[in-house]
């Protein structure tokens, strides 16, 4: 992947699109790189929903190619929830078709004047910067199917309604291969970054854009095929045993074409919905007490539509329940808080603001300003040079440290070192637990990366890039707090496809005003 393109939504004239070489971040892709822009480029002390913070938009090191379990995009921002830097990711067809057309990220920087609204298109014909003004207020479905009239072979990230309203459980949706917004970037309102840049969507139409071929093609055929027979083995990931294939009442599917796991529910029995996302499953029917699988259907359905979080969604509708506000256990209004919070209500935007301001506005103890999910500045409060994190990863096991409350903090230090460094590659989160528990498959995986880019990476290589991004977001969110000289890329990708000394500076190329 060769570019950067750069959006400046403030730019005098319109918004205007920039391509640019990669430059000092050669060698990074997906977390790596959305976290290397933000710490160099976001001041630590700028309003999460100001201009001077950026939205990145990146695909993993391996987008693009034919490897298996690829597909996933990394998108980070300063995090108008808690103030940090944070990084999410979805799955969908976005970062293999940004992979093919060679974009290493996605930069939205600025803000529009008096609130307009953009839609961006990427393809092989170049970048467009559209307004949007008939699209204000549109649901996510209804969107993706807009984009699928024009542009059927085209993936979409978009926001709804909330995402528009700047509120703090805004997602980003990203596409499936059916065109579906069922994947989507939460944790702590990236949806409302996208919607402060004023940009709708951004539409990518890969063309005739092929997939990427590897540098050594016979060592990447062998390599994917023994990782690829390494998750069909392991219970997560493997096609007939995974605990993912499937949500209450459907069968599975895999998120991408080139994904080789079942992670994805199809179809729920009774009410022709989409299956509940284990996400809504888990915190709708923990917080809230529904567990029936076609209200969970409904529920994730309507989420999506509007752009909702849907595990800050399901606490927040569990404080409303606290406060009386509906009965606990009440899908029917629960469903109806939700549709108040895509209509903007009053009682519906402090859903949509998440449990925090559910709490505040209710007089209910606070629960925690943090998103559900362990965050990564937390990562690093032991074991900081990640020495640990190497030998537990390069050693396969059978998994039985899990039942030891001993190893408990170091289980989950590794599991974080490790996804940050899958974050990068674009491989799935689900393919963490496996290269933990299968020593082999985790060399099978650094051999795939290998011969697709013709590098010499080993195990220990990618322990210290997960570990040097930790401590990157953990270094800005300090400086959040306590300024501290600017931070550069670090890790073993760094400079892995870094121009040659002496080679000429980049140079930026201008597509225009839209």
């Amino acid at each position: 992947m060769e570019t950067i393109l750069r959006i400046d939504l403030s730019a005098e004239g319109g918004p205007r699109a920039v391509r640019h070489p990669l430059g000092k971040y050669a060698g990074l892709a997906g977390r790596a790189l959305t976290t290397a822009i933000i710490a160099n480029e976001v001041p630590p002390d700028c309003e999460a929903l100001g201009p001077a913070n950026k939205l990145v938009i990146a695909p993993g090191l391996m987008s693009g190619t034919a490897a298996s379990n690829c597909g996933r995009l990394s998108v980070g921002c300063k995090n108008p929830w808690t103030g940090l830097l944070e990084e999410a990711n979805p799955g969908g067809r976005a970062a293999q078709y940004l992979g093919r057309l060679g974009v290493a990220a996605v930069v939205l920087e600025g803000a529009p004047p008096g609130g307009a609204l953009y839609a961006v298109t990427i393809g092989e014909d170049g970048v467009g910067v559209a307004g949007a003004d008939d699209l204000r207020g549109v649901t996510n479905h209804t969107l993706c199917r807009w984009v699928g009239e024009r542009r059927s072979g085209a993936a979409c990230l978009c926001i709804g309604p909330v995402g528009e309203m700047r509120l703090a459980g805004a997602t980003i949706a990203s596409t499936d291969r059916e065109l579906r917004p069922v994947h989507h970037v939460s944790r702590g309102g990236v949806g409302a970054v996208m919607g402060r840049k004023g940009v709708k969507c951004v539409v990518i139409d890969p063309g005739e854009a092929e997939t990427r071929p590897p540098a050594e093609p016979e060592a990447f055929r062998e390599a994917s095929a023994l990782f690829l027979q390494g998750l069909a083995v392991y219970a997560a990931t493997g096609r007939a045993d995974s605990p993912h294939a499937a949500g209450p009442g459907g069968a599975g599917h895999a998120c991408a074409q080139e994904c080789g796991a079942v992670s994805c529910a199809t179809f729920s029995a009774g009410n022709g919905r989409l299956a509940a996302r284990h996400e809504t499953a888990w915190s709708h029917s923990a917080e809230c007490g529904i567990s029936d699988p076609d209200a969970l259907a409904e529920l994730d359905h309507l989420e999506a539509d509007f752009g909702l979080d849907p595990v800050e969604t399901g606490r927040a509708l569990g404080l409303a329940m606290r406060a009386g506000v509906i009965d606990f256990g009440d899908a029917e209004g629960a469903a109806r808080l939700v549709r108040e919070a895509g209509e903007g209500t009053h009682l519906g935007r402090i859903l949509a603001s998440g449990p925090s301001t559910m709490a505040a506005c209710f007089g209910l103890e606070p629960p925690s300003p943090h998103p559900a999910w362990p965050r990564s500045d937390q990562a690093l409060r032991e074991d900081a040079d990640g020495r640990e994190a190497a030998e537990r990863l390069r050693s396969s096991n059978d998994g039985s440290h899990l039942l030891s409350p001993k190893s408990r903090e170091q289980v989950s230090r590794n599991l974080r070192i490790a996804s940050a460094a899958m974050d990068s590659t674009g491989f799935c989160r689900f393919v963490v637990l496996a290269i933990l528990e299968q020593g082999r498959t985790f060399e099978a995986m650094v051999d795939t990366i290998n011969a697709m880019h013709g590098l010499r990476l080993t195990p220990d290589d990618l322990v210290e890039l997960g570990r040097n991004i930790l401590e990157t977001e953990h270094n800005f969110n300090q400086r959040v707090r306590s300024p501290a000289p600017d931070v550069r890329p670090r890790g073993p990708l760094a400079g892995a496809f870094c121009r040659p000394s002496g080679a000429e500076p980049e140079r930026r190329e201008e597509t225009g005003h839209a």
